[in-house]
């Protein structure tokens, strides 16, 4: 299968499963040409940034949930990988790994309105303020996976020593 790109040059399609394997860039048709690979097309001369949420589970012992462990350590190992492919094409990605509970009214659910005083945990506001400013840096702040204290930390010295 072949498909036209913008420059008007066949390139190999990848056709998303190669002998039930998802394609990922790493299949034959993806190899022939650096512009067939998934990334190639989207990256350009874009500009933009990747923030993926990982987990304290990553790291830490997480009793009964193995396969959430994995997929969140996998999360941050990704994160790195891609930073690291995207190089220099004006995409930054990073990893906020939650460390602590936020509250919200999933949390409540889980652990009972009386468990979770005001004043505990963090707010999904804050949260998104300190993700804001992650997503706000140069393009060079790229393939660090940062707790969420860390980047709360990271983002209220910036405004206090007024970079940001």
């Amino acid at each position: 299968m072949v498909r036209q790109v913008a420059r008007h040059r066949a390139v190999p399609k990848c056709v998303g499963q190669v002998r039930a394997r998802p394609c990922v860039g790493s299949q034959p048709q993806c190899r022939r040409r650096p512009d067939a690979h998934p990334v190639a097309g989207h990256a350009g001369p874009r500009r933009g940034r990747v923030v993926n949420i990982g987990s304290a589970a990553a790291t830490t012992d997480f009793g009964t949930q193995l396969v959430y462990a994995v997929s969140k350590a996998g999360l941050e190992r990704f994160t790195t990988g891609l930073a690291a492919e995207l190089a220099g094409t004006g995409v930054a990605a990073n990893c906020v790994r939650v460390d602590e509970a936020l509250r919200s009214e999933a949390l409540a659910a889980m652990i009972g309105e009386t468990a979770d005083p005001p004043g505990t945990g963090a707010s999904p506001e804050e949260f998104g303020e300190a993700v804001r400013w992650l997503v706000d840096q140069p393009t060079s702040f790229t393939g660090r996976v940062l707790t969420f204290g860390d980047l709360r930390d990271l983002a209220a010295l910036a405004t206090h020593e007024g970079v940001v």
